[in-house]
Formats: structure tokens, sequence, C-alpha cells
């Protein structure tokens, strides 16, 4: 791919990225964890699981979290190898985090839900820049990425502020 193309998709993709947040951080107050978010549709208790069908759904993410990290494992070194296995094992880790949360809802739990979709959402994010931006950017991406994603959700659990940055708790 020639430079120039890729400076602008990479320009491209920082205004997309940094006007939002900008906005965010600029002219919005605090966003709060709304007490509502926590009622879910099912509230059924089935084989001694309370909200059974929360719950089990989430199976789904450990079945395609394990063989996502079993076609990292065969994978060669081509490609954005360790983002694609921090993303499968985020979406694997999720099952986990997700049935815990969603047995019974409340904001503490509500952290092992977003952490290992914060995994998930910022291995996809550094996978898709380093295919098809530059290869250079996996790591330049990925590590930062999850000690912001990771702070974002602590921040969020320390503060109930759903924006990172701000500075009044």
């Amino acid at each position: 791919m020639q430079d120039s193309v890729r400076k602008q998709r990479a320009i491209v993709l920082a205004v997309i990225l940094l006007a939002p947040l900008a906005y965010l951080f600029l002219f919005h107050d605090a966003i709060p964890q709304t007490k509502g978010y926590h009622a879910f549709a099912d509230a059924r208790t089935c084989l001694g699981i309370r909200n059974f069908g929360n719950v089990m759904s989430n199976l789904a993410f450990l079945l395609v979290g394990l063989a996502g990290m079993w076609w990292c494992a065969r994978r060669q070194t081509t490609g954005a190898r360790m983002a694609w296995l921090v993303f499968f094992s985020g979406v694997a880790l999720t099952c986990v985090g997700s049935s815990y949360y969603h047995w019974r809802p409340d904001d503490d739990r509500l952290v092992w839900d977003r952490l290992p979709m914060t995994l998930a959402f910022v291995g996809l994010f550094a996978a898709m820049l380093s295919e098809h931006i530059d290869a250079k950017l996996e790591y330049a991406v990925l590590w930062p990425g999850l000690i912001i994603g990771i702070g974002s959700v602590l921040w969020w659990r320390y503060s109930d502020d759903l924006q990172i940055g701000r500075a009044h708790v």
C-alpha cells in the first residue's frame, strides 16, 4: 500500500475516532450508569440458575472464543496474530464475566461483564488497524488500548462516570 494512502486512512480514522471523544469530553457532563440498566428480559429460574436465558445465552461466546483461539494457535505468524488472540480470548472470557453478571445483575458484577468485552473490542480494533493500515500498529495499539480500556472500566466503577478522563468525582 502506498504511504500516501496509508496516511490518508490513518487521518480519516483518527478524525472519526477523536471527534466524538472530544465532543463528549469538552461539552458533556458526567454520564452515570442508569440503575434501570440491570432489568433484563428473562428473569426466570431454570435448573437452579437465576435469569436462565440471560446466563445460558453466553455459552455461544465461549464456543466462538475457543474456536477462534484454536484458529490463532494453528495460524502462522502472518497477520495480527496477537491481536486476534486477545480478541478471541476476550470473547471466550465474556461467557464467564457476562454469565456471572447476568446471574445477579448489579454494578459490582457489571465490571466483570465489561472487562472481557473490553479485551475483545481492543483486540478487534488492533487487528483491523494492523491488517488494513500497517502491521506495525498491532502492538502500538494493542497494549496501550488494553491499558486504557481496562482503566476506563475501573474508572466507571470508581466514579460512576462512563467517560474516562473526567475529574469530577
